[in-house]
């Protein structure tokens, strides 16, 4: 071998060039009993996590594009940019907050809310099902669907443009929050035969089955048609 090929040998190794190299997938931080494999981080059975940006003391943005499975009794945490996939169920209590592209399901009579009430919020083009007798407070923003079903508690709050839909024995109260301005276009709530709802703010309120929508108390409410308020 001469000096030149072994030069350019070094060089190429030192590059990481070779069978040996591979890529190295972006570190995802999930505080306790979690465990990450690629982008799918798992909360051990009756455990506690919280899945959040790599450097929790940093203005470090949180982690996108990650499935964060909390179906085991658990206390998860989530904190995640965009095109984050989340399910909590089976007894499972969840908070937190995603961006645009989001999908959160909660399902199995667990809690999707913060420790005191508030919402898991979420971005643009998402959507979020509350099932199984579940409670959940919820919140979303234009583009968004937010789904009750199943015999769950729901408080959701939809900006201008976000939908939510109520079947199925559940109890759905749903506030439009509006800045005040005239672009406020309102929010828009659709409630089958068997749901309880009613919706505070500017909203278009959908009644189905053998039920009309009645101002009730300020509030639009679904009553039977002819009961009144």
């Amino acid at each position: 071998m001469n000096g030149r090929a072994a030069i350019a040998i070094a060089l190429l190794w030192g590059s990481g060039w070779g069978c040996s190299s591979k890529a190295v997938a972006p570190e995802v931080a999930c505080s306790g009993s979690c465990s990450c494999t690629g982008a799918t981080c798992t909360c051990a059975s009756g455990q506690t996590c919280s899945l959040s940006a790599a450097d929790a003391g940093s203005t470090t943005a949180p982690p996108s594009g990650i499935t964060f499975d909390c179906g085991q009794s658990n206390v998860c945490n989530l904190s995640c940019g965009s095109n984050c996939s989340a399910q909590c169920t089976n007894k499972t209590q969840c908070a937190g907050s995603c961006g645009s592209g989001c999908s959160v399901q909660c399902d199995g009579q667990s809690q999707c809310h913060s420790t005191d009430g508030g919402p898991i919020s979420v971005g643009t083009n998402s959507s979020v099902s509350c099932a199984g007798t579940s409670a959940c407070s919820l919140a979303a923003v234009a583009g968004s669907m937010l789904t009750c079903e199943g015999g769950s508690d729901c408080k959701l709050i939809l900006e201008a443009g976000a939908t939510a839909s109520c079947t199925g024995n559940t109890t759905c109260a749903v506030t439009c929050s509006t800045d005040g301005g005239s672009a406020d276009a309102g929010c828009a709530l659709a409630c089958d035969g068997s749901a309880t709802c009613s919706c505070a703010g500017n909203c278009a309120l959908t009644c189905q089955g053998n039920k009309e929508a009645l101002l009730c108390n300020g509030v639009q409410t679904c009553v039977s048609h002819g009961s009144g308020c």
